[in-house]
């Protein structure tokens, strides 16, 4: 074996444990987390199914919104938050008093 194929046999050896050991069967959900987290499939070769390998354990333990109809995973999710962040903002737009003046400005024009 190739110095650099037995590194690549021990990295994956070890992440597969690693995730085995912390992997736990939950519903699946479309809770936004902290951090995604793409545990690798112990029942599938990658030499078998490579998509299914990566894959399965995350697309499982995932639930479409209702307001949804398509969802792109990311390590950060960060364009979730955001839009998150936004709907946020707008809901409670029409409640808030002391807003920037580019706030004040959003609000004229989407409350007008």
């Amino acid at each position: 074996m190739k110095p650099l194929t037995s590194v690549v046999v021990l990295i994956t050896s070890v992440l597969i444990t690693s995730i085995a050991l912390n992997t736990q069967a939950a519903e699946p959900t479309s809770v936004i987390p902290p951090k995604r987290e793409f545990p690798l499939s112990t029942s599938v070769s990658p030499c078998e199914d490579f998509h299914k390998y990566v894959c399965s354990e995350v697309e499982a333990a995932f639930k479409l919104r209702d307001d949804r109809s398509h969802h792109t995973f990311a390590f950060s999710d960060s364009s979730e938050r955001l839009l998150e962040s936004k709907k946020d903002f707008m809901k409670n737009l029409p409640k808030e008093k002391r807003l920037t003046p580019r706030a004040q400005q959003a609000k004229d024009f989407y409350m007008g």
